[in-house]
């Protein structure tokens, strides 16, 4: 269940259940988690850069109280399976026995998805995005919203104009290639089909793209667990994303500690294990302790095992868990309890839908601005017929030699208009894609031909170009494509514009050629007399 449940009472009710008792009871059953298909599954294991080291950034040094840091490239990723990267993982670190970067001033306030799917949103966008934009420039998140990344904009664009949650593939797609604009732009409510129509939020959103995501494995499953690399990301200020089945989530509360290590946080509301894959979610881990003491067994005893948790940040509002947080044990990623005596009916690891792997992304650079982006207005009835993708090649090709996909507006929202309605005529609107990667894949000091490719899969709502222009952030220049506007009725087709962006020169097309001189008529010729 990816809604947020309304029980501001949860930590009384769960403290009168024992341990082994199901979570509170099960709301309508419309998740915000969508299934992996067979295809997804094999792209995360098959393509999907897996971590196999992380080295501390300075955060972490200081954490640490080490004096050797890196200061760029401190995940180092290979195109693996994850088992293959957990064999190169690092099996130990001097790391701080706890950390909770929840209390970073990049980190936004807890947020309420309220009776919407949107659990995908809130955690790669409002929570990942946002506080790794911040983390990275030193932005507060903390002080205002301006900076908070809307997860309406990643959830209303993908969600197909239907409230049916999200892949989570999807979602870091958007990321990576489109961005998001900030939620104060465009606040989270309860429409959940309408895109944003601001032209400016589609420009703005592109300075908060995010670099691919990686994923790093550890948490454990049916391999052995190994959380080193896991929490050095989070030493170093970072917070990842998980999938999980939350309605399977078994809670009891944090009892008072034995050996007195940790009892910091007594009575706040705790996951045991995972029993079933009911309720799926997507939630954010900000922190964890190694300390925290978690009864998995409910002998009342310290057991081997029962030592350290996971500090989870969730989308429920501040009313749920402990002020929106939530602890669960290191044991419940395991396939098999680790402690004596410990929950095995039933169980299943925690974060078996990634295959116990969890989800790091960083923004694509620090302040990062674009230097070319594409603008374009598209009019359309039926938003889902659309296609779009830039391209590049020399200007002697007709036809791009490398391409980008628009992830915004690849056959994206539903049968609905831009703004989520369903009736009325057509509507117009302003979109920005970067070219930024097209110029960086190209010679330097040549002109080269930018495309908008345009494809329309229907017939009947034809989808109309209504301008196309390249806007140079570095020159400070807009060239315009004049020949529009152009339909694309069940068709597609390419329009381009040339130009040099290395010295910021739109070439001069070539004279055209001087006519032909037509010669003078000859002269007739003369009458000549006959004789008879």
């Amino acid at each position: 269940m990816c809604h947020r449940r309304f029980y501001s009472l949860i930590l009384s009710f769960v403290s009168c259940v024992s341990l082994y008792a199901s979570a509170p009871p099960t709301l309508p059953s419309t998740h915000g988690l969508k299934p992996l298909q067979d295809h997804e599954h094999l792209h995360l294991e098959m393509n999907v850069h897996k971590v196999v080291g992380v080295k501390l950034n300075a955060l972490g040094a200081q954490r640490t109280g080490q004096s050797v840091f890196t200061e760029q490239n401190e995940f180092s990723t290979m195109r693996v399976s994850s088992s293959q990267a957990l064999e190169q993982l690092p099996l130990q670190a001097t790391l701080p026995s706890s950390v909770n970067n929840s209390l970073l001033p990049s980190f936004p306030p807890i947020g309420d998805q309220g009776q919407i799917g949107s659990c995908v949103a809130w955690g790669s966008t409002y929570y990942q995005a946002s506080h790794e934009i911040g983390l990275l420039n030193g932005f507060s998140n903390k002080n205002g919203m301006q900076r908070v990344l809307s997860p309406k904009w990643t959830y209303d664009i993908l969600n197909g104009g239907v409230d049916g949650g999200l892949s989570v593939l999807d979602a870091y797609q958007l990321l990576s290639i489109n961005g998001a604009t900030s939620i104060m732009n465009f606040p989270y409510n309860t429409n959940y089909t309408a895109w944003d129509m601001n032209s400016q939020d589609w420009v703005s959103a592109i300075n908060n793209r995010m670099a691919p995501y990686a994923l790093i494995p550890g948490l454990g499953g049916s391999d052995r667990q190994n959380l080193t690399a896991i929490k050095t990301a989070l030493a170093n200020g970072h917070v990842l994303t998980f999938a999980t089945f939350i309605e399977s989530w078994v809670f009891t509360t944090v009892k008072s500690d034995p050996q007195h290590l940790d009892d910091n946080y007594v009575g706040q509301l705790a996951a045991t294990y995972m029993n079933g894959t009911d309720g799926g979610h997507f939630m954010t881990i900000v922190g964890y302790d190694d300390n925290l003491w978690i009864d998995v067994n409910g002998n009342g005893q310290v057991d081997a095992g029962e030592r350290g948790a996971f500090l989870i940040a969730n989308s429920w509002g501040t009313f749920w868990g402990n002020a929106g947080f939530v602890w669960i044990s290191y044991d419940a990623f395991l396939a098999h309890s680790a402690v004596v005596g410990g929950p095995n009916v039933g169980r299943v690891p925690a974060g078996i839908y990634l295959n116990s792997n969890v989800i790091t992304a960083i923004p694509k650079a620090k302040n990062y601005s674009p230097c070319l982006i594409s603008q374009f207005s598209l009019t359309q009835a039926l938003r889902n017929q659309i296609a779009i993708q830039a391209g590049v090649s020399n200007v002697h090709q007709t036809v791009p030699t490398t391409t980008i996909a628009d992830y915004g507006l690849a056959n994206q929202g539903g049968a609905l208009h831009f703004n989520g309605t369903s009736s009325g005529v057509a509507q117009s609107l302003t979109f920005a894609l970067d070219l930024t990667d097209l110029v960086l894949s190209t010679p330097s000091a040549t002109t080269q031909r930018y495309y908008l490719s345009i494809s329309d899969d229907a017939a009947g709502n034809p989808t109309q170009v209504n301008s196309y222009s390249l806007i140079d952030l570095v020159h400070n220049k807009q060239i315009n494509y004049g020949n529009v506007p152009k339909t694309y009725d069940h068709a597609s087709g390419s329009i381009f514009l040339d130009y040099d962006f290395s010295d910021g020169i739109v070439p001069t097309p070539p004279p055209a050629p001087a006519p032909k001189p037509v010669p003078p008529p000859a002269p007739p010729a003369p009458h000549k007399k006959h004789h008879h």
